[in-house]
């Protein structure tokens, strides 16, 4: 039940950066890649809790 919610979360999570990916793409603005930067820091650390669980 718990690795299901991170796996929710990962989903959420890799959408969000495949989203920040192409806006970083197209603006090559510096605020949308701390943006990206971000996000994957997060879904590092849900992917560790994630391994931590399993």
């Amino acid at each position: 039940m718990e690795n299901e919610k991170h796996l929710d979360r990962l989903e959420i999570l890799s959408g969000r950066i495949i989203d920040n990916c192409k806006s970083y793409k197209e603006s090559k603005n510096l605020n949308t890649l701390a943006t990206l930067k971000s996000v994957v820091e997060e879904a590092l650390k849900e992917m560790e809790e994630f391994v931590a669980d399993f």
